[in-house]
């Protein structure tokens, strides 16, 4: 019997540098017949140790992928390398890209299972809101880089990611997915970890410049010790996926106590 649905995503540092991983994976994993975890082997922190926990709580549909992170291209980045190379290790009859900072709202499994078992398109895209500082803040929708961006494609050979991993590419049909709560791009939420991911930076981008000034911004602050008052807040005036809440506050990325085992603990749905 052909596997339907194939999850993945692709992490380096993310404990350092603030991604919610945990959060994210597990926020799709009910829905994923396999899920396979990139981890680049210059991870220099404990995001393997986590990717490995996740593996050997759920063994029959976790599977860990170490890959050599690609080098920086012209044409911008590497993460589109990175996210195309992860897909090629999918079995199922579409793969769904789970990026390290995306986390999915329990409302929108549903709308995922049906379009994928119907299995009329290519490619689907999924809506976007994009979070920041502490769950405090959102990038408004007319500045922000996508409000939609392909998530689930077709494994097929000519499908790839776009250059920098925003979306995909060389599909010949999709259909666009409709959320009661959009997907959580949350990135950039605790205080001490945006100042470290800034400076990483320039290890993912050609053009630096931007990367530069930002990262410059964020060492005033943590000098300082001022990032601002959003960053004492400790709930979100956001709609975010339930087992998100949890984070608000915290000033890095920690992975809690019992939420890989029991995410149904955390307002996330029970993985069986």
């Amino acid at each position: 019997m052909t596997m339907l649905l194939s999850g993945y995503t692709f992490i380096r540092n993310g404990i350092s540098l603030g991604y919610p991983f945990v959060e994210c994976i597990l926020s799709a994993l009910p829905l994923c017949e396999e899920f396979v975890i990139g981890i680049a082997n210059d991870s220099d922190d404990d995001t393997a140790k986590w990717c490995e926990k996740i593996q050997a709580a759920y063994p029959d549909r976790v599977r860990l992928f170490p890959f050599d992170w690609p080098a920086v291209t012209q044409t911008g980045t590497s993460i589109g390398a990175a996210q195309t190379l992860l897909l090629r290790q999918c079995k199922g009859w579409y793969a769904w890209c789970i990026q390290a900072d995306e986390a999915y709202h329990p409302n929108s499994l549903p709308v995922i299972h049906t379009a994928v078992k119907q299995a009329r398109y290519e490619a689907f895209t999924v809506p976007f809101q994009h979070i920041q500082n502490n769950f405090q803040s959102v990038i408004d929708m007319h500045t922000a880089a996508y409000t939609r961006a392909v998530r689930i494609v077709r494994t097929i050979p000519r499908i790839q990611a776009h250059h920098d991993g925003w979306s995909f590419e060389q599909y010949l049909s999709s259909s666009d997915l409709m959320f009661d709560t959009p997907v959580s791009h949350v990135g950039y939420e605790f205080c001490d970890a945006i100042c470290r991911k800034w400076a990483s930076h320039a290890k993912l981008y050609y053009d630096l410049e931007e990367y530069q000034v930002l990262a410059a911004e964020w060492q005033a602050k943590a000098a300082s010790g001022n990032f601002g008052p959003e960053f004492d807040k400790t709930t979100s005036p956001f709609d975010l996926p339930p087992i998100l809440n949890g984070l608000v506050g915290m000033r890095d990325y920690v992975v809690r106590d019992g939420l890989i085992e029991h995410p149904e603990h955390f307002g996330g749905v029970a993985i069986k």
